[in-house]
């Protein structure tokens, strides 16, 4: 049966309806339920669940429901549970021990609890909605082929034929990029880019549902977007559905957001992930562990730029990188350590690291460096004739570390 309102009501009605039983607080409705299922289907983590609500007291009774993401959709079950520290292992009990800190290490429990058949629990089918339109199936193209600049002109012009300014703007943007630096047509297309970008962009992010910082757009789509950390596990698959989003930019994650983004399926498109500290502060970062959960991904596996930036990973935290990085990060070109105190003795390991050694661009500015030790643990003769950059600003080499590095 396919997921819909009508379809949860027909099927779990008289379960949810049990589990409210004669309670006026702490109930849920088929609305919830749906809630459930598509932040399941649609969300990093691969299961969601609602309860009713919490309550300090051990004889207090709450509904909950849960999903669980499945290859051809969800299954979903609703139940009663104590409404004391509400979690699914309290309505079922195969689901314990379940972590609220490490969210991401829950999914194995949840598949394998969705995978048995019980009468508590239901499967719904998810269909991947084909091309509706000329519109949908010209998007589709810009996605399969996204250097083909020919192609997001024929989408853009297609919106235009609409009446939709994005049509415009990805016209202005594929004009510009045509352009050489000085031709005189530049100052108007970039007024008219930035006009468009003033009245609608707002409009055109909320419609993908994206809390960014900050973005950029490239030939009139997102190429590249900034978000907080506390955004990630919100970040919707319809992003990477309908842009071209090669690069992200996370800002003051945890241990338990590198477990998020580890685990978020929509990841396998980025080409770029960049880690910074705003704060600066130790528990605004990632840290060693943070640095060990993001290893756990199996959605990683394109990234050809990784950067972290004042994520206190230290030289435990680049070994760990150098020791198991490299079926994670397979196609990582450029790789970059700012300001996370690596000294010589994490530099000597990451420079033993086959993925390391095959990388075109190393960065590691702001960090412990010092003098011709740290140089000759760094530089492999035969991996540093690969690279085609090297930047060590601000660490402190002095005159011998300078002299190795000429």
């Amino acid at each position: 049966m396919e997921l819909s309102l009508e379809a949860i009501e027909a099927t779990l009605g008289e379960q949810l309806a049990s589990a409210n039983g004669r309670r006026k607080a702490r109930v849920l409705t088929a609305q919830a339920l749906l809630e459930a299922a598509k932040e399941a289907v649609d969300g990093p983590l691969g299961y969601a669940f609602r309860h009713g609500g919490e309550v300090d007291d051990a004889r207090a009774r709450t509904t909950l429901a849960l999903g669980v993401r499945t290859a051809r959709g969800v299954v979903l079950a609703v139940a009663e549970a104590g409404a004391r520290q509400v979690t699914p292992a309290r309505a079922w009990p195969e689901l314990a021990p379940w972590s609220q800190g490490s969210p991401a290490t829950n999914l194995p429990r949840c598949e394998a609890w969705a995978a048995r058949p019980r009468e508590d629990r239901l499967e719904f089918t998810v269909a991947r909605a084909a091309p509706r339109d000329d519109g949908e199936r010209l998007l589709a193209r810009v996605l399969e082929a996204p250097d083909d600049d020919q192609a997001r002109r024929v989408y853009g012009d297609h919106l235009s034929e609409r009446g939709e300014p994005r049509g415009e703007f990805i016209a202005v943007q594929c004009a510009l990029a045509d352009l050489p630096p000085a031709a005189s047509e530049r100052e108007a297309l970039l007024a008219k880019e930035a006009a468009l970008r003033s009245a609608h962009e707002e409009a055109w992010l909320a419609a993908l549902g994206l809390d960014a910082v900050t973005v950029k757009w490239e030939r009139g789509f997102l190429s590249e977007a900034t978000v907080l950390a506390s955004a990630v596990g919100r970040l919707p698959r319809g992003v990477f559905e309908r842009e071209p989003l090669r690069a992200l930019r996370v800002v003051d994650a945890t241990r338990d957001h590198a477990e998020l983004i580890a685990a978020h399926p929509a990841l396998d498109r980025l080409r770029g992930l960049t880690f910074t500290n705003a704060s600066g502060r130790p528990e605004r970062a990632l840290g060693p562990e943070g640095a060990a959960a993001l290893l756990e991904s199996r959605h990683l596996r394109a990234l050809t730029a990784l950067a972290f930036e004042g994520q206190y990973l230290e030289d435990t935290g680049a070994m760990v990188l150098a020791q198991y990085g490299g079926p994670v990060f397979p196609r990582l070109r450029r790789f970059k350590v700012a300001g996370d105190e690596l000294s010589s003795v994490g530099a000597e390991v990451l420079s033993g690291a086959r993925w390391f050694r095959a990388l075109e661009g190393v960065s590691l500015p702001r960090n412990v460096l010092r003098g011709a030790e740290a140089m000759a643990s760094l530089i492999d003769p035969l991996a540093a004739l690969a690279w085609k950059s090297l930047v060590l600003d601000e660490n402190p080499l002095g005159d011998e570390g300078a002299r190795a590095l000429a």
